[in-house]
């Protein structure tokens, strides 16, 4: 046998036994067929985020859009990209739909770019398993807020990772990087304020890593100036129309922690095994008792859940309140016995701080609690979770149970009623 060919033989080998790439990519062309076949009519959310971009479309001002009457919470930058694509969607389905499947496909793009920066191996593999995390699928299949936003967190994070990898003597790099870092991440905050608390991070690396420090305090000075303007017309960080959003949730919040704990769970369990007793005693405790109050108040997996008869949909969601709400408390445990293990490794540190930070924002959502809210916590929770994660087949089973979770809840979206507009 030839060179070339033991080269390519050892190559299939390693793809077979690290299938994560293929199972990847037949859950990305399984999404892509689903968006590109899906209904021709609006589905849940998607004609009330539209209505700020026919508003532009209609030839409104800036300052009259941004304080039109329109029933979203989220910044500006979602309307104006479909504002931007309108001769070419006409604001129609399922044409709308594909942006956010691009916008998904550059941000793995990006963390994998970031990943390979701080030279962690396999990052295609590592990067892929957000195909098995369900919130992407929506996220990613659905003309909803969540994915412009998350795209442009993971390009601030990618450019972040450029500056900061570069040799001593490249003096201009860590600015060019650092501002374009900044400048992402504030236009992700204009995609979804929750965001903000994020340019805390270049703060942290500003004061820790001396190197980097004005660059990194320009980023996070940046990442707030970009959408000040727009939080000054609105009085606040949400338009005057949706003042009732504001204020503190605690039950949210925890419901965030418990849905977090599962996407961890998927990317890598072993998350939870160092000092592991401490983190079950924390979930067990916490998760039996919730039982006297029946589980939690949001229906867990409502994709899933239509499929199962009346009462094995009631012992799923009670059982699963259990896990979820135990993981939480487990996953807020870990994470603290992490970092001291790993107090070290000041990219990890940061990487835990961003993840429980911008998880705990769901608390501030007070009038409705979804799953999707947690896509602010991406990519930073992907990049917290490598120290404890191998690519493996273990791992591509994992992705594919939750792209199999993701897949079920996007057609169940898919098949309600749909809406016209």
């Amino acid at each position: 046998m030839s060179e070339g060919a033991r080269a390519r033989s050892r190559g299939l080998s390693g793809f077979l036994r690290t299938p994560i790439l293929p199972v990847a990519a037949l859950a990305l062309v399984v999404l892509i067929a689903l968006v590109s076949g899906s209904t021709r009519q609006y589905i849940y959310d998607e004609p009330f985020y539209l209505e700020g971009a026919r508003v532009l479309v209609r030839g409104a001002s800036f300052r009259d859009f941004l304080l039109a009457p329109l029933n979203t919470p989220a910044g500006p930058l979602y309307a104006v990209m479909h504002w931007l694509l309108a001769p070419l969607t006409g604001l129609r389905p399922p044409a709308i739909r594909v942006p956010n499947l691009i916008l998904f496909v550059a941000a793995c793009v990006a963390i994998a770019y970031a990943m390979g920066r701080w030279r962690l191996s396999n990052p295609w593999a590592r990067t892929a398993m957000l195909l098995g995390l369900p919130i992407m699928w929506v996220s990613a299949g659905m003309a909803l807020t969540e994915m412009p936003a998350l795209a442009f967190a993971s390009f601030s994070l990618a450019a972040a990772a450029w500056a900061m990898t570069g040799a001593p003597e490249a003096r201009l790099r860590p600015w060019v990087g650092f501002i374009l870092a900044g400048l992402c991440l504030g236009v992700a905050v204009l995609g979804r304020q929750p965001y903000l608390p994020a340019a805390g991070g270049f703060l942290l690396i500003a004061l820790f890593e001396p190197r980097f420090r004005w660059p990194a305090a320009l980023a996070a000075i940046l990442a707030c100036a970009v959408p000040l303007p727009v939080f000054l017309v609105w009085g606040g960080l949400v338009t005057p129309h949706e003042a009732r959003v504001g204020g503190i949730d605690l039950g949210h919040g925890a419901l965030a922690f418990a849905y977090m704990s599962a996407l961890i769970l998927i990317l890598a369990p072993a998350y939870f095994m160092t000092k592991w007793k401490w983190s079950l005693a924390a979930g067990l405790v916490v998760g039996l008792a919730i039982l006297p109050f029946g589980g939690m108040p949001n229906p867990v997996a409502p994709g899933i859940v239509a499929h199962l008869p009346p009462a094995l949909a009631a012992l799923f969601q009670l059982g699963i309140s259990v896990v979820l709400v135990g993981g939480g408390a487990s996953l807020i445990v870990a994470s603290c016995i992490n970092i001291l293990d790993r107090r070290d490794d000041r990219i990890f540190v940061l990487m835990v701080v961003l993840t429980l930070g911008l998880t705990s924002t769901a608390a501030a959502v007070v009038h409705l609690f979804s799953s999707r809210y947690l896509m602010t916590a991406f990519p930073f929770a992907l990049l917290a979770v490598q120290p404890y994660f191998t690519p493996s087949r273990w791992a591509a089973v994992r992705l594919a149970g939750g792209a199999l979770v993701g897949f079920l809840s996007f057609v169940h979206y898919l098949q309600v009623a749909p809406l016209s507009g």
